[in-house]
């Protein structure tokens, strides 16, 4: 089995014991989020059914007080009937107030002008049937009155005298009140909210309210309510529409109050959490094989050579190992990133046991950096994409070609400086960025990165102002520049077009202060506290101000504190955000910095590096800077072309083929005599340790990939 095999079977091993555990564990959240559901729908419909049995109590109440007047009991019904007419008036939702005895004949009907003691029996009736025998209260179902061409229920209480039910007094009412207070719930637009009489008709509905009343509950519901006075089912409303309901029965009425909770909404919002967690864990496997590729990739030459050297060891020959030939930084490197991740994880872990209040709030911020990232990362490629069409059919040299390969290298910088961004971030999170530190004048930086800005164009619709006092400081001209950059840059973001942007800078006491203010809207108060932390943003994604991925404030904060600074930002006093750094001062005199020599003439480079691209790219590069240059693609080579002609410069990356690049620096020393070779390290690796090993194996500066044009020729030319 060849090593890759391994290496995939190494990465599926430690990847699909996490892979099944994140299931079991998404599982576990989603049965638990859809208990949440239904724990509060079911709240939600007893508190309904509370409201309810309370406004009917309402009725119950007013009528019971009506049958205990005196006239009443006393038989005096004319005097009744007044008493009865003016309780009918402070009552808006009863239509009409009615007397019969216990048997069922009318004697008052408030309602019939024309024979206050119309004939006919009521005894046929349930509720009112309850009532004469039992002598309760009792509430009937709803019912279509001709008369008033209305639904109504009736409430129904005993006149009792001398132990005697005497009469049954009943009051006519219609549903609004019952209406309001299904309507006052709120509901979501897709759900719905009902009451039922004891015969399991519409008294109140959110959907279709009027032609719903009276009307017979879904089928589902009514053989739900037959085998339980409460419950949660999924079933189906009367239009057809899938819900979940939970239901509750009154004991006291017999009326019920169920809710449908849209079956769609609800699945989609519980297995959400679900997919999301699926779709990392296929993430996180992905990476793993592409991991065990790239490895593969860097080990595999140096596991050729030691087979190489065996096969001639056993034929007697003498071979010279190199104590380096095996990749041990590479492995010590994926080890602590293990680590590093485990005890990320285990952090993780602890931090959703002690705040599990915040995991829906890192969620959106996830969602939206990921969706931010396909944004920021697919505009520049569609326009790569399309430039590189342009450059294909146009003609060489046109003005077609030209202008396409300007927005190639204008995206082209743009994603470099988005993956530079994260991984500064990262760098910065996990301790291994390093400074080139250097006396600077924080002044003239500043008045550098604007004059540049100002010719782009990019001040064209604001007002910029500088008031820049001389500052120096001992920093990283580079990391600087970036903080600058990204300040100004989201001050003229969320600056309408048309405002102000400040850019001060000032001593205070021991430090440089630099203070960007604008006369944009201001900072939300509740992000003044987060807006320093990655991916945080101030509006929603989408909107013009939301453009990015949300890490540029929190690179300043961590190159502001790895200078011993600090940074802040405040609502002005009279409107806008003020961003303040602070940065220790140095008093040491400037030295003229390598960005600001000349480079007299050009310099006898050699550019040892194995891959192929960045080689020619390189080469090219340096040769349009007016440099000889001769080029090798591994430390052999490199070293051979050395002894023919001494170098002024060596350009040499670390991960060569044969011998790496701090052994080829030592040797290059050591057969250099009088003159002094200037070696220029050029890798991936950017840690502190990185860097130290580099100079102690006799470079004189270390440059990490991928290094701009620019840059290589600031190190070149500050070289005597």
């Amino acid at each position: 089995m060849k090593l890759r095999s391994h290496l995939f079977l190494l990465a599926l091993g430690t990847i699909v014991p996490v892979a099944i555990f994140a299931v079991v564990v998404a599982v576990w959240l989603v049965e638990r989020e859809r208990e949440a559901w239904r724990i509060g729908a079911e709240n939600r419909a007893s508190a309904l059914l509370s409201a309810v049995d309370a406004e009917l109590r309402g009725h119950v109440t007013s009528l019971e007080a009506l049958a205990s007047v005196p006239s009443l009991q006393d038989g005096n019904l004319d005097y009744f009937r007044t008493v009865a007419e003016s309780t009918l008036k402070t009552h808006p939702d009863w239509l009409n107030i009615r007397l019969a005895t216990p048997d069922g004949k009318p004697i008052l009907n408030l309602r019939n002008l024309d024979d206050p003691r119309p004939h006919g029996s009521l005894a046929k009736d349930g509720s009112f049937a309850r009532t004469a025998t039992t002598g309760k209260t009792a509430i009937s179902n709803m019912a279509w009155d001709p008369q008033l061409m209305r639904w109504r229920f009736s409430v129904r209480a005993p006149v009792v005298h001398n132990g005697t039910i005497r009469y049954v007094l009943a009051a006519d009412a219609v549903p609004d009140s019952i209406t309001s207070l299904v309507q006052a719930q709120n509901f979501d637009p897709d759900w719905v909210g009902v009451v039922l009489d004891a015969s399991n008709r519409f008294v109140a509905r959110t959907w279709d309210s009027e032609k719903s009343i009276g009307q017979p509950a879904s089928e589902s519901l009514q053989a739900a309510l037959a085998k339980s006075s409460s419950g949660w089912f999924r079933g189906r409303t009367v239009e057809g529409v899938e819900v979940y309901t939970p239901f509750h029965r009154s004991a006291t009425t017999g009326w019920t109050v169920a809710m449908g909770v849209s079956a769609k909404t609800f699945d989609s919002a519980v297995w959400r959490s679900g997919w999301t967690l699926a779709l990392g864990i296929s993430f996180a496997i992905l990476l793993a094989l592409l991991g065990a590729h790239l490895i593969n990739r860097r080990i595999a030459n140096a596991i050729a050579s030691l087979a190489e050297a065996t096969k001639a060891i056993g034929k007697g020959e003498t071979v010279a190992l190199s104590t380096d030939i095996a990749p041990v930084d590479e492995i010590q490197t994926l080890a602590r990133a293990l680590r590093a991740s485990a005890d990320a994880a285990h952090e993780r872990q602890v931090l959703i046991e002690r705040e599990k209040s915040a995991l829906q709030e890192a969620d959106r911020a996830k969602d939206r950096f990921l969706a931010m990232l396909s944004h920021e990362l697919r505009n520049p490629l569609a326009a790569i994409s399309a430039a590189a069409h342009v450059v294909r059919f146009a003609k060489a040299g046109s003005a077609e070609a030209i202008s396409a390969q300007l927005v190639i290298e204008r995206q082209t910088r743009h994603m470099a400086r988005l993956i530079g961004d994260l991984l500064d971030v990262s760098r910065i999170t996990l301790g291994k960025m390093a400074l080139e530190r250097e006396p600077l004048d924080l002044a003239e930086t500043i008045t550098k990165l604007a004059r540049t800005w100002r010719a782009s164009g990019r001040f064209g619709r604001h007002d910029v102002n500088l008031d820049l006092a001389p500052a120096r400081v001992n920093a990283d001209a580079t990391r600087i520049e970036q903080v600058v950059a990204n300040l100004l840059d989201n001050a003229l973001k969320f600056t309408p077009h048309g405002g102000r942007v400040d850019i001060t800078l000032a001593r205070e006491g021991s430090e440089a202060v630099l203070r960007v203010s604008d006369s944009g809207p201001g900072i939300p108060q509740h992000l003044l506290d987060r807006l320093f932390e990655p991916f945080v943003q101030g509006n929603e994604p989408g909107t013009l101000a939301s453009a990015g991925l949300g890490i540029g404030l929190a690179l300043v904060k961590g190159l502001a504190e790895m200078h011993q600074g600090s940074v802040s930002a405040v609502n002005g006093p009279a409107g806008g955000s003020v961003f303040t750094v602070r940065l220790p001062l140095s008093e040491a005199s400037l030295v003229v910095t390598s960005a600001e020599r000349s480079v007299t003439g050009g310099r006898h480079i050699l550019l040892i590096e194995d891959d192929d691209d960045t080689r020619m790219m390189l080469h090219a590069a340096l040769e349009f800077g007016g440099h000889e240059v001769r080029q090798a693609r591994d430390g052999t080579s490199g070293l051979a072309l050395a002894a023919q002609s001494l170098p002024d410069v060596a350009v040499i990356d670390l991960g060569l083929p044969d011998i790496d690049g701090l052994e080829v620096a030592r040797r290059l020393r050591s057969t250099q005599g009088k003159r002094r070779l200037a070696l220029v390290a050029l890798t991936g690796f950017g840690g502190p340790d990185d860097q130290r090993r580099a100079l102690d194996a006799g470079f004189d500066v270390h440059l990490t990939k991928p290094v701009t044009h620019e840059r290589l020729k600031r190190v070149i030319g500050g070289f005597p």
